[in-house]
């Protein structure tokens, strides 16, 4: 939800984004979907593989951008030097101590941007932390319902 909120929110302003997501994904950027739906929706996917291949599938056009946002947590960051394209990585928290040295590890070589203070990791360097109206729940005066075609707040 918050990778199609800012990608919609950046087609509004003029940008032409790709959103990497699942083919069921509602977005007004392009839709770029390496699964049919969520991993955990569909038995039949192994969320391991699902996730390399959708990780892998927007890296290897990296060429084609002018910036890769990261929300994916850290394993896209192992695939940041291989490409020229300069990342970002927005840190929706930690999972676990254990998955900070990988962040430590390409501290240098790319941004990241915490959603909240509280999900700031002292170890490493932020480029920003997103302000209250960006994070994950969006005012509400930016959802309308719509009702028999007029919209209420």
């Amino acid at each position: 939800m918050f990778c199609a909120l800012l990608a919609d929110g950046l087609v509004a302003v003029g940008h032409d984004v790709t959103l990497f997501a699942t083919a069921d994904s509602l977005t007004t950027a392009t839709l770029h979907a390496t699964a049919p739906g969520g991993w955990s929706d569909d038995p039949g996917i192994e969320p391991k593989v699902a996730e390399c291949l959708h990780i892998a599938s927007a890296f290897e056009r990296a060429a084609d951008f002018d910036i890769i946002h990261n929300g994916f947590d850290f394993l896209p960051l192992t695939y940041g030097e291989l490409v020229d394209t300069p990342g970002v990585t927005t840190i929706h928290g930690f999972s676990s101590e254990r998955i900070v040295p990988v962040y430590e590890r390409y501290d240098a070589t790319t941004q990241y941007v915490a959603i909240s203070d509280s999900d700031r990791h002292p170890r490493l360097h932020y480029a920003a932390t997103m302000p209250p109206l960006c994070r994950h729940d969006p005012p509400r005066h930016r959802h309308r319902r719509i009702r028999r075609g007029v919209g209420t707040g």
